[in-house]
């Protein structure tokens, strides 16, 4: 058999995409009426993410016509991984009488929460606290950001190490977030235990700047307290 492609009948009414020639006998395989083709496309879809990135893979029958050329004006092939959100998909058939065209959507909605996990409590003498970075994994990227409260006040993004924390208790507090809302949080506290020595002199009078702080004085030309 010899394959024979893009023939058409003599009156015009038929055409064919596919014939076989043998012993001088035209075997039409495919009927095609002279008529623009019609176009149907998947219903639009919603699916969640996976674990693992940032979308999803989708798999959906491409719409056909064996009667006509159809291609993908926009969107992306099946098999493809969408992103989160909206991605508009749209076909086009065309032959010789005409074109038509359908459209769907596929949705990727993100509802993975962050994970987050904070450092330990920390009780420390120093001023300046390092290496209190959070923990954190999420499929899609996020923002990190922290607040502090007590007897430290502010905020900041991503990591507070190398914050000057007063004496006291301060808690801190880290948010992790992505584009779509899902938020996750944690908080810890750091425990500033110094202790300010010093004193103001006024003439003869000294005051202690470290409030609550009990002093002993040393006579130092008595060589007692």
């Amino acid at each position: 058999y010899n394959n024979v492609t893009n023939q058409t009948k003599t009156s015009g009414v038929l055409q064919t995409s596919n014939t076989f020639l043998s012993d001088g006998v035209v075997i039409i395989t495919q009927l095609c009426p002279s008529v623009a083709p019609s176009l149907s496309c998947v219903s639009s879809m919603s699916i969640g993410s996976d674990s693992i990135s940032c979308g999803r893979i989708v798999n959906y029958t491409t719409p056909s016509d064996p009667c006509a050329t159809v291609t993908q004006t926009s969107g992306l092939a099946s098999g493809s991984l969408f992103p989160i959100g909206t991605t508009t998909n749209t076909f086009i058939a065309t032959n010789s009488f005409g074109s038509d065209t359908c459209t769907f959507t596929v949705t990727v909605i993100d509802s993975i929460v962050p994970s987050l996990s904070c450092p330990s409590n920390v009780v420390t003498c120093n001023s300046v606290v390092n290496n209190i970075a959070p923990t954190f994994s999420d499929n899609c990227n996020v923002n990190v950001t922290y607040t502090l409260s007590g007897a430290t006040t502010g905020s900041g993004s991503n990591d507070a190490s190398g914050t000057t924390f007063n004496v006291g208790v301060t808690t801190v507090q880290y948010t992790v977030s992505d584009s779509s809302g899902n938020t996750s949080n944690c908080s810890f506290t750091i425990t500033n235990n110094t202790v300010d020595t010093s004193v103001t002199r006024n003439l003869s009078t000294f005051t202690s700047n470290e409030t609550g702080a009990t002093y002993q004085w040393l006579n130092c030309d008595s060589n007692f307290m």
